[in-house]
Formats: structure tokens, sequence, C-alpha cells
């Protein structure tokens, strides 16, 4: 399955320059990251969560980090998250592998949030990178592009536990 279509006829709309890069099949970000020899913490995963009653949310955080949920519930102010299934996924994202769902939620209708570390350049080069349907390829870009792109943004925070700080 190739580069998701509505994303590509997207980026190709706004002018967006990117590259696909295509790896070996992978079922989780850090394991695209490590076939696309990028650091896990410019590779963007997409979490899905299923908000009560009815709605859902798209989280984008580093490949490098985990999701922490009281954060979540406390930036986005909904308590009850579950995370969606397989059958959701497929429902709301037609035509992208389960796995490999792209971080553009407004084009499917589903609220963004972005994880804060994205905005701070300066461990980063200012590129992300990030599956887009298919577990057998990558897209990198300008971060400035993607977010001109996917936003805006319903929130941006850090939605991964930050370490403690002496």
């Amino acid at each position: 399955m190739p580069l998701h279509e509505r994303v590509a006829r997207h980026l190709d709309a706004l002018g967006v320059k990117y590259t696909v890069l295509r790896h070996s099949p992978v079922h989780t970000a850090a394991a695209a990251a490590q076939a696309s020899h990028v650091a896990r913490r410019e590779f963007a995963k997409v979490v899905v969560l299923h908000t009560a009653p009815a709605g859902y949310l798209m989280l984008v955080l580093p490949a490098s980090e985990h999701l922490d949920l009281p954060t979540v519930r406390r930036v986005c102010g909904h308590h009850r998250l579950e995370f969606a299934t397989k059958e959701e996924l497929a429902r709301l994202f037609p035509g992208c592998d389960p796995g490999a769902v792209p971080p553009f939620g407004g084009l499917f209708g589903v609220e963004t949030v972005i994880d804060q570390c994205f905005l701070e350049h300066d461990e980063s080069d200012g590129d992300i990178t990030f599956a887009a349907g298919s577990p057998e390829e990558a897209v990198v870009m300008r971060f400035d592009d993607y977010a001109r792109a996917a936003g805006p943004f319903s929130h941006e925070a850090h939605l991964h536990a930050r370490p403690a700080r002496a």
C-alpha cells in the first residue's frame, strides 16, 4: 500500500516538498524509525484514543516517548480515554494500515494534539518523519511544512512523562 492518496494530494496541493522513504515492512513507529535510519525522537508516532461519549483524539508524539495518559486527560480535558481498536482505525482512516496512520487528523475529521517536543527544534534538524498509510514507507519533510499542512492542532503539549529535574 503506497503513500496514502489523500495525504499525497493534500501535500501536493499545498506545494509541500516531501520525500518518501521505502523500507521493509514494520509494525511500530520505533521499528519504522530504525528502518528509515531516522532518530526515534524525530519520527512521529500516532496514537488514536476513543473519547467519551463518541469522539476520537489523535496524538502525535516522538517514537522515542511513551504516552502519559494522565497528562493527556489533564491537557485535553477528556477523562474517559480508551485506545482505538483496529476496527475503529480502519473505519476512521480508510486505506491506511492500522499501524501506519498518518499524523493528519484534520484530513480525516479527527481532533489532533501534537507533542511539544516537535516544536523545540534545538534537538533536531527541523525535519519530521512519519508513516503515511503504509507499513513499508515513511515520509520526511520540514516540520514547519508539516505543521502548516496538518494544523491547526487543538493542543500543543508534552504528551509523555517528563524526566524529573534535580
